[in-house]
């Protein structure tokens, strides 16, 4: 773990959890993005948008969007709406990433934020992960916050094969 470089990291916030996300996956952060119902979708999946001409499937960080609204977001934190009558479903940014030739979208609850994240802040994960869709890879600890970096390889994987 020592040889381990200092990672750049995109952080998203999530219900409950922050995400890290490797710089060399993201493709883009979109605002205003609009989303498409698709029918017989589970129910992770917020929709679909259109990405500079690629449909792309959007998927909801943890449970659905009513919980993210009620529970994750606090009146002061980055991203919450404000006084300009905006609501969370009307400013919609969703992180696009990418690898290979394989696209998807993370809907996001609130603004990203770079972060460092150090090879002694590095810290034992769970020996077994859980059967989940965001498939994580390392687990960090930074000042009194946990951070979980995702796989984004094994994520995209989770998205292709049908559940």
């Amino acid at each position: 773990m020592t040889d381990e470089p200092v990672r750049e990291v995109l952080c998203i916030p999530g219900n409950g959890r922050k995400y890290a996300v490797e710089f060399s996956y993201v493709e883009e952060i979109c605002k205003d993005v609009v989303l498409s119902a698709m029918p017989c979708l589970p129910e992770y999946y917020a929709g679909v948008c259109n990405h500079k001409g690629t449909i792309v499937p959007v998927v909801r960080l943890e449970g659905c969007i009513e919980n993210c609204i009620e529970g994750c977001i606090e009146p002061d934190s980055p991203g919450f709406p404000v006084d300009s009558g905006e609501t969370f479903v009307d400013r919609q940014l969703v992180m696009v990433i990418h690898w290979k030739k394989y696209y998807a979208g993370i809907l996001l609850h609130g603004d990203p934020y770079m972060a460092q994240l150090k090879a002694e802040d590095r810290i034992r994960g769970p020996e077994k992960q859980e059967a989940a869709l965001l498939a994580e890879k390392a687990y960090y600890m930074c000042g009194n916050e946990l951070y979980f970096l995702l796989d984004v390889e094994k994520t995209l994987e989770n998205l292709i094969v049908c559940r």
